[in-house]
């Protein structure tokens, strides 16, 4: 059996996120990990708080070398969120997997056996559809600039940001992403990990399936790093989707 670790919604390089003081307990994980998913807004380009969307790339890419370099027998998996999804970071993204032999990135959403992972902003699609459209938004990279960046200061040094964190329950997380993954969640899925809402949760049984929520490392928002297991075959066998495609044409 192999080990993994799963983990979603950095945020980093904006000012509310806390990955900066975790990354001991991270690299921790990493050091007993034969795989490791990030699983969506790892960064976050619109929030950076560095100079500009190329600092942040540069910045960004440096820090999944040093992880590939240090910890060369983990096989690491990026999946794409929406706070991450800039075209040119993709592009970046691309390329440096191309050269990086422990390092793969997924549009959507990985499957490794039972369990699948994906970000969670499919939520904000069509039943049965790709979130291409909410993710349209984020694409272009643009910053919220000083002023955005200061209302968010504000709306986290009032606690805002966890009462909006709330409101998407997890009964309400798990509905929608079974009704937005019908032929994902076959019989060979059991198991669901997720972020995007910033609701930390583990084992929380919907109708057949199990769902987990890793959090998300933000000032006064509780995260976790899961750990499973997976079969030495299925991960071989990992498969996802690069295109935007309908979920009901795929498996």
């Amino acid at each position: 059996m192999l080990k993994g670790y799963v983990t979603s919604d950095w945020h980093m390089f904006s000012r509310r996120s806390t990955a900066t003081a975790n990354q001991q307990q991270i690299k921790d994980a990493m050091a007993q990990a034969d795989i490791f998913v990030l699983n969506g807004d790892i960064f976050d380009f619109r929030w950076s708080q560095l100079p500009s969307i190329a600092a942040t790339i540069t910045a960004g890419i440096q820090l999944l070398e040093t992880y590939t370099r240090d910890f060369p027998d983990c096989h690491f998996h990026f999946i794409l969120g929406n706070h991450d999804c800039i075209k040119v970071f993709v592009e970046a993204l691309d390329e440096f997997a191309k050269r990086t032999s422990n390092f793969t990135w997924h549009r959507f959403y990985l499957k490794l056996g039972e369990r699948l992972f994906l970000h969670g902003d499919v939520i904000h699609a069509p039943e049965g559809e790709w979130p291409e459209q909410y993710r349209a938004a984020f694409e272009e990279g643009k910053s919220r600039g000083w002023l955005g960046n200061l209302g968010y200061k504000v709306m986290i040094f009032f606690g805002l940001h966890k009462f909006l964190a709330r409101l998407v329950t997890k009964r309400y997380l798990t509905a929608k992403l079974i009704a937005n993954l019908p032929q994902l969640l076959t019989s060979k899925v059991d198991e669901i990990y997720c972020g995007h809402t910033h609701q930390a949760f583990f084992n929380y049984s919907y109708q057949k399936w199990k769902f987990h929520n890793t959090g998300a490392m933000i000032q006064g928002i509780p995260w976790k790093l899961l750990a499973f297991t997976v079969r030495h075959q299925q991960w071989q066998n990992h498969n996802d989707l690069e295109t935007a495609t309908p979920l009901t044409n795929v498996d």
